[in-house]
């Protein structure tokens, strides 16, 4: 299943200090929500989520130069 493939792409990056609050803020739902979808495995986020989801473990997983934006031209 899918949702299983994400979970093993997202719990390593879960283990760093804040990583789920900063994941409960990213997707508007309680800490504990980020427990029962990642570690409980009892719920699954909605499809909006989801596509935040997916945003942020793009961002968490892109190389650190990819990270930080050129700064505008004038």
């Amino acid at each position: 299943m899918l949702w299983n493939t994400l979970v093993d792409q997202v719990q390593p990056l879960l283990g760093e200090h804040g990583a789920k609050a900063n994941l409960a803020r990213v997707l508007s739902v309680p800490r504990q929500r980020i427990h029962d979808y990642f570690v409980a495995r009892t719920q699954m986020p909605d499809a909006e989520r989801l596509l935040h989801l997916l945003g942020w473990l793009a961002v968490r997983e892109a190389p650190e130069s990819a990270r930080s934006f050129p700064a505008p031209r004038a």
